[in-house]
């Protein structure tokens, strides 16, 4: 009766076999969710990784490399940009411009030429081995060669020297001539003096101090350290 009970065979199908169920029929089941591909910052890493060599294939190294990327891309506009700024501002030094008419440089060159011919003039009268006669030709002289540097800042100190110079020559002789000779004086201390004037209405210091608060503040500092847009030198 055992034998029997051991050969009978459940009805209703096959037997499940635990074995046969974790083999192929197992492997054949229905995949999982598809991968989503990477987008945004995480999909620019991955595809920058592909691109690295082989030592800098890891994401803090790829991390790294962005980051200097991105500076190096904002340093190279915004050192652009300032390079610009100073030009911008230096040439309201050289050149007249709409917002301000004046070019401090030619109105150097304008007063120096009324200050040779205010000299020319007084040394007629004194002489050239006048004391204030020779001063003048020695202001001439250092504002004309440059003899104490260059630049706005030297440029104003030989001017001032000048000024002072040409003053104490003019205040000398202006009793001492009079008829077409002192109307030709009074014409050309004139003229020295109102290029004098329209100096101090240039806009270039103004523009100096604005552009050297800009280019001193962070991140513009560093910035204009890598590319050599440092301060600007006023003219005073």
């Amino acid at each position: 009766m055992a034998a029997a009970f051991k050969d009978k065979k459940p009805a209703g199908g096959p037997v499940f076999d635990p074995a046969a169920a974790s083999g192929p029929a197992r492997r054949g089941a229905a995949p999982g969710p598809a991968q989503q591909p990477l987008t945004g910052l995480k999909g620019g890493l991955a595809a920058l990784e592909q691109k690295l060599p082989g030592a800098l294939k890891s994401r803090a190294a790829a991390c790294a490399f962005l980051a200097v990327a991105v500076l190096a891309g904002v340093f190279g506009i915004g050192g652009g940009k300032l390079c610009a700024y100073r030009s911008s501002t230096e040439m309201l030094y050289l050149m007249a411009d709409s917002r301000y008419g004046v070019s401090i440089v030619e109105e150097l060159d304008a007063a120096l030429s009324a200050a040779a011919s205010i000299t020319d003039l007084c040394a007629v009268r004194l002489g050239e081995q006048d004391p204030a006669v020779a001063a003048a030709r020695e202001a001439i002289a250092l504002r004309r060669d440059g003899l104490d540097g260059t630049g706005p800042a030297a440029a104003y100190k030989a001017n001032l020297a000048l000024q002072n110079a040409v003053g104490t020559l003019y205040n000398t002789v202006r009793y001492e001539l009079d008829g077409s000779a002192g109307a030709a004086l009074q014409g050309l201390w004139s003229d020295f003096t109102s290029h004098q004037e329209r100096m101090g209405r240039s806009g270039y210091n103004d523009a100096v101090t604005a552009y050297n608060q800009a280019a001193g503040a962070f991140p513009a500092n560093l910035i204009g350290a890598l590319w050599g847009a440092g301060e600007l030198e006023r003219f005073g």
